[in-house]
């Protein structure tokens, strides 16, 4: 079973910068920290924008308090070729905690004003980074090598989990070298959507053969329970007979080859194997195999097809069920981990004039690296 972890996480793996052992880190969305699920260009490759985003106390992959220097972003892991960038924006950056009261209710990502300065806690809110230009780096990994550093001397203290407070970063975009028009920089970003299990459909025509008693074996996806955080996922399938040896095979493509003196096939390739033994008289067969706590999980596609060791079922003594094409459900969307508010305008528009957002994205954000140094 802890042989499927390494497929599982192919996606993710994404490494920090490389920072003094001092340095006091943390990343938020905290379930965007192995990875992100989409990308976005808002604000920093788009028209003039005025952008908030709020993180909720516990979004941060660290609870402890960090006196914050710098920001930093990635590139999402389908565009990280090193071929976006080279534009020039120019932004500014602020920090604040949230407003304690809205309608006497703390400002929090499931709580917030589409009127920009309700959001914050004017007496907390800091200019870390005043108008200036900065140039987009070119990416060619997920490193959080797109670094915002605070202007000299600018510090923002975050209390952590301990303070109970959500935080808000708001960055204002004036303008960018394409001529103040939207360009391609898609940023790693996480979208903590509705809940949703997983799917399946067969890969091919194949069936699956026949048992020694002559009924046909067969493999289902359990689409209920394959999706992001699902400790209690299980494989199945039925072999038709008890205490068959069983093996479900995992993969990432599809092929065919036929087992030799057998109708029976082998319709994909082989990454990893987990056995099972099958109980009663439809062969039942469970593969236990828990699926990780991983945002970046939902939607990856998996190729899965079982096989039963059963003597006298034909000349090598192996059945083969159909193989599935299995997708990775979201599951449950969990808590709010974040919420953007945006106002963009034309291409002479001025985002300190912006007061209120036109667009709010709940649980949603742009994945963020705040650190120390």
């Amino acid at each position: 079973m802890s042989k499927l972890i390494p497929l599982l996480l192919l996606v993710t793996g994404a490494a920090a910068p490389i920072l003094p052992a001092q340095a006091l880190t943390a990343i938020a969305p905290k379930s965007g920290a192995p990875g992100g699920n989409t990308n976005n260009n808002i604000p920093f490759s788009w028209y003039p924008t005025r952008y908030q985003q709020i993180f909720a106390p516990d979004a941060f992959t660290k609870t402890n308090l960090i006196p914050m220097r710098s920001v930093a972003l990635r590139m999402n892991k389908n565009f990280a070729n090193g071929r976006y960038g080279g534009q020039t924006v120019t932004l500014s950056l602020y920090l604040s905690l949230a407003n304690k009261s809205l309608n006497g209710v703390p400002v929090t990502p499931a709580n917030y004003s589409s009127t920009f300065a309700n959001n914050l806690d004017s007496t907390t809110t800091k200019l870390v980074i005043n108008k200036k230009k900065i140039l987009l780096p070119k990416l060619n990994n997920q490193n959080f090598g797109f670094k915002l550093p605070f202007d000299t001397g600018a510090i923002f203290v975050w209390l952590g989990l301990k303070g109970k407070r959500s935080l808000v970063l708001e960055a204002r975009t004036y303008g960018n070298t394409s001529n103040n028009r939207p360009f391609t920089y898609p940023l790693d970003a996480w979208w903590g959507r509705s809940a949703g299990n997983g799917s399946y459909t067969q890969n091919g025509t194949y069936a699956g053969c026949l048992s020694k008693s002559g009924a046909r074996v067969s493999h289902y996806g359990n689409t209920s329970l394959f999706k992001v955080n699902s400790p209690s996922h299980y494989f199945y399938g039925y072999g038709r007979a008890a205490n068959l040896p069983s093996v479900i095979f995992l993969g990432s493509k599809a092929m065919s080859g036929q087992l030799p003196g057998t109708s029976c096939y082998m319709v994909q390739d082989i990454l990893f194997l987990l056995t099972g033994v099958s109980s009663g008289a439809s062969g039942f067969t469970r593969i236990p195999v828990p699926i990780p706590n991983n945002q970046s999980l939902a939607g990856k596609k998996l190729f899965t097809q079982m096989l039963w060791v059963q003597p006298g079922a034909n000349k090598l003594g192996l059945t083969t069920s159909r193989g599935l094409i299995q997708t990775v459900g979201r599951g449950a969307s969990g808590g709010t981990e974040a919420t953007r508010l945006f106002r963009s305008g034309s291409t002479t528009g001025n985002p300190d004039n912006y007061t209120t957002a036109a667009g709010v994205t709940r649980n949603f954000g742009l994945i963020f690296f705040f650190s120390s140094v």
